[in-house]
């Protein structure tokens, strides 16, 4: 017990701020540069070599990072190398690449026994299929391709 006519002990914390390569070395930003490189090399070739829309080409190329991703992570699993964080695969979902994740899991077998990833992924979708909904996407699509089963 300390006496009564002791001031009380502070510590000093010493600045916990440092420019450690440890510290800028996060996986999530490396995994999102990674997807996003990914992303937008896919993206060029569908635009400048198959000539698509740049909306089509973005979304095939958010679809195939996704599905990179996804295949990416399962071959380094069990392997004691740094992880991607299901964060960085549910962005892209969330981005747009819905397909390419929902691919990745059933065709690598990937987090298909993980509820909570499951349950995200699957209300990521019903989020998207009623935006598309809302906006009247979905009709527009659905009646564009009547018109042209007519001609």
């Amino acid at each position: 017990m300390a006496p009564k006519n002791s001031a009380p002990r502070t510590t000093h914390r010493t600045s916990t701020h440092n420019s450690s390569k440890a510290e800028h070395d996060s996986p999530y930003l490396r995994f999102l540069l990674l997807g996003t490189l990914v992303l937008g090399l896919v993206s060029v070739v569908a635009r400048l070599g198959a000539g698509l829309h740049p909306g089509a080409a973005l979304l095939i190329g958010i679809n195939c990072a996704a599905l990179f991703l996804c295949g990416f992570d399962k071959s380094i699993a069990g392997s004691g190398k740094t992880r991607i964080p299901e964060g960085v695969l549910l962005a892209f979902c969330l981005f747009g690449g819905t397909v390419g994740l929902i691919l990745g899991v059933f065709l690598f077998r990937h987090k298909i026994r993980k509820a909570s990833f499951i349950f995200s992924l699957l209300l990521i979708l019903v989020v998207q299929i009623q935006i598309l909904r809302s906006t009247g996407f979905i009709e527009a699509v659905q009646g564009r391709a009547a018109e042209e089963e007519i001609e």
